[in-house]
């Protein structure tokens, strides 16, 4: 286990060699799972918005299921070699700690202008630092080109944030049907999600354009390789002189 927490803080800090990321398996699924649950818990444990399941961290805990099979379903088609999806959940559960900054308190040693900005901050942070992980794993494993790698990792970030947008859609038009009576730390954060949100609806079918062409590019790209690999047997040239020409008997 000591050997899998190592491997596990190597690929946190994109130090993980090609081997390591490959031979990710059931003891650091559990780490990572640990993780992503202490995460979830402090994500929300300070927010009176919060539901009771997002308290005991559950939301976090289903996330990182859906998340990851929509990474993996979405750049399965394109990957070079084959591409275990218990291995990469594995992977994206080691991706979760950076969130544990969420569980800093900045509102109660800050005021809430600087509470706000500060939690935007680490909104941003932890965003960019799990994309960029996601590309690192991508590219250390030689799975597809740049291109692809983009738009499958577009794709379903997009698709899940329009997604969840529209299942928690009540909640948003209560909110700015009412607007903001109780001003929260949060607040600046919810102002960058819904930002984010707005985005991801206008970006979603250009990004699906764009994955539909990745996809027949890498198809076709997959499929030319195959020819290539069949083997072309030539006949053997008969080298009896009473015999014609042609194939050996």
């Amino acid at each position: 286990m000591l050997e899998a927490a190592r491997t596990a803080a190597r690929v946190l800090f994109f130090r993980a060699s090609r081997e390591e990321l490959e031979s990710l398996g059931l003891r650091h699924f559990a780490i990572g799972m640990i993780c992503t649950w202490i995460v979830g818990m402090g994500r929300h444990w300070d927010n009176l918005r919060s539901e009771p399941l997002q308290y005991l961290g559950t939301g976090s805990v289903v996330y990182v299921f859906v998340l990851a099979f929509l990474l993996w379903a979405a750049a399965r088609p394109m990957s070079r070699r084959p591409w275990p999806y218990g291995s990469f959940l594995a992977f994206v559960t080691l991706t979760s700690p950076p969130g544990i900054l969420y569980a800093i308190p900045v509102e109660r040693i800050t005021d809430l202008p600087t509470s706000q900005n500060v939690n935007s901050f680490f909104l941003a942070l932890v965003a960019g630092w799990r994309v960029s992980l996601y590309f690192f794993y991508v590219r250390r494993l030689g799975l597809m080109p740049l291109f692809q790698q983009a738009t499958a990792t577009l794709l379903p970030l997009l698709a899940a944030i329009c997604a969840l947008t529209i299942l928690n859609l009540d909640h948003v038009v209560f909110d700015l049907m009412r607007g903001v009576v109780d001003p929260s730390p949060h607040d600046k954060a919810y102002d960058v999600l819904f930002t984010i949100t707005m985005c991801s609806f206008t970006l979603l079918p250009i990004c699906v354009i764009a994955y539909g062409i990745a996809l027949s590019v890498a198809l076709n790209a997959q499929g030319s390789a195959g020819a290539e690999e069949i083997p072309v047997e030539m006949p053997e040239l008969s080298t009896n002189p009473d015999q014609p020409k042609g194939i050996n008997p």
